[in-house]
């Protein structure tokens, strides 16, 4: 008996030292980091919302329970100290497959978060859960229903409704072989409020594909997506719903770029007066894809030069467009560019979903990096001509992701890869100017052993950022770990600040 009490209070102390180490906040260096969590199994493709007090919530898929994947969720605050359950509060734990989870915050203090759900055994759904500031969820156990019509339901992306709710959209094959867009709204109660399983966004022929929307600031939304209804190549179109779910613009959608060959991957901002400013891979070169911009009012009259201004027409391909406000209605927009490789023949869009970096047979470092380039409101680029180099590391960049910082510049991150199983992250800022403001090679997130996969950025809101990915140092299976880094480029605590900068809210998936 004594033996056994021994056991169990050596257990107690290990359960209360490995407690206290989770908790003590955000490390100051890159090789170590802070776990968000560490679980046993696989947990993979976190995204982050920031709570608007310098911390953020992070989501995930979590392999934990040795069959499928579910849903978790860590909140981290501003110091850095996770303050829900040790390696997160389970969101969805139902049975069959949960995956690709993407967050926003319900204006309350809480969070809604959004995947698609395979409990049904057959096809993917889309079901919601509402989280409040503690970890607990206030609505059905595992999540609502938001579609469950027949066929896969994919690619669901979520923005607040403005009204404690949110607005969600996805990519839906309820009707044959195709996919269509259908969205929804749910309210704070988690209740839908349009027509069961949604409304249709687009419908025409052939596929519609890859959802984004932004809040069009008066309690609706704007959707975009890439478009191949001509039965030839992919174009992009857009649309706006009010908050009843009404469409504003052209039935179907309204084009935006129609040019010959395919214009893929569109991503967009949105400013408070309803402008939206949108960015694509285009191929219209005939050859290999560069980077167009388009800017559209309230109304969805186009702002700048029919079917987009150029970006980067640089040769060898330009990859994974990101972009972020300016402050002023215009935007910084940030790719992966191959302009230094050799021309190698291969789609690089479809290769985007894998993490492996090796996409041509013979590859030599720093073909790959990343670039910047900046608009303003009227459509004329801001910086060099093609861009401008954010990092001369002689390694391969990947992955950009972008964050406004509040003052009117950006911040920059991305993965680093200098040799096949050694990839890190690390992050640039731009000011206003365009002028770099870290170290050259960019500031070091993290520096770990093996791979650091797919980061993710928010603001902080006084000019830093926190940055979350997942990350297999401990071995074959993946963790989810994140990290701050202040205005000046350090990484850890960062000192107190005066005033919260920037208002963006949102991350999303690579």
């Amino acid at each position: 008996m004594k033996g056994e009490s021994a056991m169990k209070m050596t257990k107690k102390i290990l359960i209360l030292i490995i407690t206290a180490l989770f908790f003590i906040g955000w490390s100051n260096k890159p090789g170590t980091n802070s776990p968000v969590c560490t679980a046993g199994s696989e947990q993979k493709r976190p995204q982050l919302i920031p709570d608007g007090n310098g911390g953020a919530v992070i989501v995930w898929e979590d392999s934990r329970s040795g069959s499928d994947y579910d849903i978790y969720g860590q909140y981290m605050d501003v110091s850095g100290k996770a303050l829900w359950a040790l390696d997160g509060t389970a969101i969805c734990s139902a049975i069959g497959p949960q995956r690709y989870p993407q967050v926003t915050a319900d204006g309350s203090g809480g969070f809604i978060a959004v995947w698609y759900d395979r409990r049904n055994g057959k096809h993917y759904d889309i079901y919601a859960q509402r989280i409040d500031s503690t970890g607990k969820v206030k609505w059905t156990t595992d999540g609502v229903a938001i579609c469950t019509a027949e066929g896969y339901q994919y690619d669901a992306m979520i923005v607040s409704d403005g009204q404690g709710g949110a607005i969600l959209a996805w990519q839906d094959r309820r009707n044959g072989a195709n996919y269509d867009i259908y969205a929804q709204r749910i309210d704070i109660s988690g209740k839908v409020q349009w027509s069961p399983n949604g409304i249709g966004i687009c419908t025409a022929k052939e596929d519609q594909e890859i959802p984004q929307l932004v809040s069009d600031s008066s309690g609706g939304a704007i959707i975009t997506w890439q478009d191949r209804r001509n039965g030839k190549h992919y174009d992009i179109y857009a649309q706006r719903i009010n908050p009843k779910g009404i469409a504003q613009w052209t039935a179907e959608g309204m084009a935006l770029c129609t040019m010959e060959l395919d214009q893929r991957g569109p991503q967009l901002i949105s400013d408070d007066k309803g402008f939206s400013v949108l960015t694509w891979m285009d191929k219209r070169n005939g050859k290999d894809y560069d980077i167009y911009a388009q800017r559209i009012d309230i109304s969805g009259t186009i702002q700048w030069t029919a079917n987009g201004v150029a970006i980067c027409s640089e040769a060898n391909g330009q990859y994974d467009p990101r972009l972020s406000t300016d402050g002023s209605s215009g935007a910084f927009i940030t790719w992966q560019d191959y302009r230094k490789g050799s021309d190698c023949n291969f789609d690089a869009f479809a290769q985007q979903t894998d993490h492996k970096p090796e996409l041509c047979e013979i590859k030599q470092l720093n073909e790959w990096n990343i670039y910047t380039q900046h608009i303003n409101s009227s459509g004329k680029i801001q910086l060099a001509e093609n861009g401008i180099a954010i990092c001369n590391s002689n390694l391969d960049q990947y992955k950009p992701q972008v964050i406004p910082d509040g003052l009117g510049g950006t911040i920059i991150v991305w993965r680093s890869s200098d040799k096949e199983n050694d990839q890190n992250i690390y992050a640039q800022h731009l000011d206003s100017k365009g002028k770099v403001k870290w170290p050259s090679k960019g500031a070091a997130i993290t520096t770990a052993p093996g791979n650091q996969f797919d980061p993710l950025v928010v603001p902080d809101g006084f000019g830093g950022a926190i940055v979350t990915w997942y990350d297999n140092r401990n071995g074959n299976t993946s963790d989810i770990y994140a990290q701050k880094i202040c205005a000046s480029g350090k990484i850890g605590v960062c000192p107190p600040a005066s005033a919260m900068i920037g208002t963006n809210r949102g991350g999303k998936r690579p």
